[in-house]
């Protein structure tokens, strides 16, 4: 895992978002999430956990990111409700 050098990144990179609004080809680290216990739960059954970093396949509302050797596709509001910093 490769770690954020918050000395190198713009401020807007380094500022928590919706990985909903990450580009194709982005890599991300997740830094957090909106809502209950059971949806992080999930999430981090499915590998995205805390300090996961994955490369956004395809953006928009609906992301597919590849996450080691897997790909996961996420609807919009999963996607919208994980918080992730790009890097």
């Amino acid at each position: 895992m490769r770690l954020l050098d918050s000395a190198k990144a713009p401020a807007a990179q380094r500022a928590p978002r919706p990985a909903s609004g990450l580009p194709r080809q982005a890599r991300a680290c997740v830094v957090g999430l909106e809502g209950n216990g059971a949806e992080a739960e999930r999430l981090a059954a499915m590998g995205l956990a805390v300090g996961t970093v994955f490369e956004v396949l395809r953006g928009g509302g609906s992301l597919a990111v590849k996450v080691g050797e897997s790909t996961l596709a996420l609807g919009p509001e999963w996607a919208a409700a994980l918080r992730v910093v790009e890097i």
